[in-house]
């Protein structure tokens, strides 16, 4: 039997009211009834009579009230039930009543559907944080219920479905529950960053998914004006991650979070908090030197280690060449280490408890050296010779050295793409060396055409049209005093480096010949203009490699080119696009950026105790950090793969981020919040569509008025009699 704790509970009066197929929605509002009383208490009173005579032969009797009978407690019975039955309708009314249907039941009995997102970025590398999230997994999964729905996903850079949701209820809920716990015991943290907001949107899309429910975009998100279907079930996803700062949430800033998601944060912390990253500063900040190598010292805010150990370490773990640092909690330092020796290929840190961020791998390119062919008229006089102005150029840098040889034609048979990026003709050259030059650009080589000398520039043009396949013709330019270039095109990789305000004024640059070229075809592409509205520099594809021609000559005789300051970030663009080593030297794990498929790969990471792996990744991805080796056709190729940066920002994420995100948090529980509001949300759709409490109202007021003109009949009858029995004999008054 229920109490009545139990009854004023909104709960107990819809199990009470299922028995009668009828509940409340405000069923504290049913206490009203206690005012059926009120009419039964009046009732049973007897009035006293209004007015008394006195009569003399009565002056010595005892007074008697009126003994009161069985039968005259009450007088009025319909009076009475006209009285209850109009409490009782107003009482109804403000409870709200409505009846249950069998599809309301049947959809919350389903369950709840609950989404485990499991963090295995290198971050929960850690002490003792899988075996903790581990645990956590089993804890939770152990509140559920054998109606509720669970999908297990784990992500780092990626996101998988590890086991989805039981759908079609092929096996017992129980069993699939033990699945998820059994294929989570298999899983290991990776090296890859972590993608948080990826993640938790992918989650969202496959729960509501999952259960029917459409996610729609807003007017206010960019999207049509429309709504979110509600899911068949609640929604519940739970984060077991260590909620690390570099957890990368930016995504979630153009994701309109699913309001009937909900988002539990099962944060996981290492059991002892120190931990320290080292990092190469890259570009001109860690330049090699007489003054050593400038290396980047992190230590979270959280740890509980100063002093810290950083040097160079080899490809059988050997320390060379430390140095101690002290970096409080939440600092940075820079120190400068020695000179690298030859055979390391990391530096590393040591000091701190967790060592899955303490190795930086790098790759120390060998110096190569190419040469830049020019083949051209001896000039006796230096200062109109175009190879002298060539020559003098520095060109290259510490890692690459670039010189400049005057060859004849005969000299071509030695060229080959690694040893020549680029060759520079002044001077026409026969048959074969024309068929020799075209399989050069096809390979990927660059041809240079100087149009400089009027005498040859017929043969030049000729030999231009034979390899790339033109139809140009060659005109003089029309007689002026100069020209100068007006139209450029500082998108084009050959102009980019001058494309900033203080570096893009060639007004000083003038030219005093140029040839004027016809014929242009839609393949080849205008890199710059005359401002007579000749083409300056021409450029066109052809297959791998590429011919540029220069409708000028640089030498003081045909121009000021030379000697401006435009000249060498010119020439050098052009052999930085061919001749420089387009092949990464150092990846990120889980880029997009591929591996190639090459004979003779191998790899030395310390992380498998200096031990070369035989297995590598099918699809040519670095899974793991280390100094990854290749032998390929083009030669030996070497890559330095590390962790992701953001993965060493191991200080505690600030649980606010996703309010701010207008992500809704909750936790989950046996007894879910979720459960109950969507009970109530569909208690008052159906006490909103059945309307019940306005026909109790008219019921109500109709009784009253019953009431109040039957009570008035039954009060004038009532006078009428009294009336009647004062009037008559003395005797029956008395």
């Amino acid at each position: 039997r229920p109490t009545l704790s139990k009854l004023l509970h909104p709960a107990g009066f819809e199990a009470f009211g299922r028995g009668f197929g009828m509940s409340l929605l405000a069923p504290l509002y049913a206490l009203g009834l206690l005012a059926i009383a009120g009419p039964v208490v009046v009732h049973l009173i007897r009035r006293q009579p209004k007015e008394s005579l006195p009569f003399s032969s009565l002056l010595f009797l005892r007074p008697t009230p009126p003994r009161l009978t069985k039968r005259s407690r009450i007088s009025n019975w319909l009076l009475l039930l006209l009285r209850v039955l109009a409490i009782v309708a107003l009482a109804l009314a403000f409870s709200r009543p409505f009846f249950r249907v069998a599809d309301q039941e049947s959809s919350l009995s389903q369950g709840r559907r609950v989404v485990f997102l499991l963090d295995t970025s290198a971050s929960m590398r850690r002490s003792g944080l899988w075996s903790q999230a581990l645990d956590t997994l089993v804890t939770k999964m152990s509140e559920l219920t054998p109606d509720d729905e669970a999908c297990l996903i784990s992500f780092d850079q990626q996101t998988t479905i590890e086991v989805d949701f039981n759908r079609d209820r092929s096996i017992p809920a129980l069993q699939h529950h033990q699945l998820i716990v059994e294929s989570a015991k298999t899983l290991a943290p990776s090296f890859q960053g972590s993608e948080i907001g990826r993640a938790l949107a992918f989650a969202a899309e496959q729960a509501v998914a999952a259960g029917g429910g459409q996610v729609k975009r807003s007017e206010e998100d960019g999207g049509p004006s429309t709504s979110r279907s509600r899911p068949d079930r609640p929604v519940s996803l739970v984060l077991i991650s260590d909620l690390q700062e570099g957890g990368a949430l930016e995504f979630l800033q153009s994701y309109p979070w699913p309001s009937s998601v909900q988002l539990e944060l099962a944060s996981v912390r290492p059991d002892e908090g120190s931990n320290a990253s080292v990092s190469l500063l890259s570009g001109d900040e860690g330049q090699s030197g007489t003054e050593g190598v400038r290396v980047r010292v992190d230590n979270e805010l959280t740890s509980g280690q100063t002093e810290f150990v950083v040097g160079w370490v080899d490809d059988g773990g050997t320390l060379l060449l430390s140095q101690n640092v002290q970096v409080p909690p939440g600092e940075t330092r820079v120190v400068n280490l020695a000179p690298p020796p030859q055979g390391v290929i990391a530096v590393q840190l040591q000091g701190d408890t967790d060592v899955f961020d303490n190795l930086d791998y790098f790759v120390k390119p060998e110096p190569t050296e190419q040469t830049v062919f020019f083949v051209g008229p001896d000039r006796s006089d230096v200062r109109e010779d175009l190879f002298h102005y060539l020559n003098i150029l520095p060109l290259g840098d510490q890692q690459k050295k670039i010189r400049v040889q005057s060859i004849s034609e005969s000299g071509l048979q030695q060229l080959t793409l690694i040893d020549c990026p680029m060759v520079v003709l002044a001077e026409g050259v026969g048959a074969d060396s024309v068929s020799l030059l075209g399989a050069y650009v096809k390979g990927g080589g660059r041809l240079l055409y100087v149009l400089n000398d009027s005498s040859t520039v017929d043969e030049l043009v000729g030999n231009l049209n034979s390899i790339a396949n033109l139809d140009l013709a060659v005109g003089p330019s029309p007689p002026v005093d100069y020209s100068m270039l007006s139209k450029i095109d500082y998108s084009h990789p050959f102009f980019q480096t001058m494309s900033d305000p203080q570096y893009s004024d060639f007004s000083k640059v003038k030219f005093w010949e140029h040839q004027s070229l016809r014929n242009l075809e839609e393949k080849v592409s205008v890199v710059a203009s005359f401002d007579d509205g000749d083409p300056a520099i021409l450029e066109a594809s052809i297959e791998d490699g590429s011919v540029v021609v220069l409708a000028f000559g640089w030498e003081p005789a045909q121009s000021q080119f030379a000697l401006s300051t435009k000249f060498l970030p010119l020439i050098d663009s052009m052999l930085q696009q061919k001749g420089g080593n387009s092949f990464l030297t150092e990846l990120t794990v889980g880029d997009l950026s591929p591996i190639p498929s090459a004979e003779g790969k191998r790899a030395i990471s310390l992380d498998w105790g200096g031990v070369e792996p035989t297995d590598w990744d099918a699809s040519n991805f670095a899974q793991r950090p280390g100094v990854y080796f290749f032998e390929s056709d083009e030669g030996a190729k070497t890559i330095a793969v590390n962790l992701s940066d953001r993965e060493s920002r191991t200080d505690p994420m600030d649980e606010e981020n996703f309010e701010r995100l207008d992500v809704k948090l909750g936790t989950l529980t046996a007894d879910s919040a979720s459960v109950t509001w969507e009970r109530q949300m569909q208690n008052q759709d159906l006490e909103e569509n059945q309307g019940l409490w306005q026909w109790a109202l008219v019921i109500a007021l109709t009784l009253i008025f019953a009431e109040t003109l039957f009570s008035g009949m039954t009060r004038n009858s009532a006078e009428n009699k009294s009336s009647d029995g004062l009037a008559g004999p003395s005797t029956q008054s008395t």
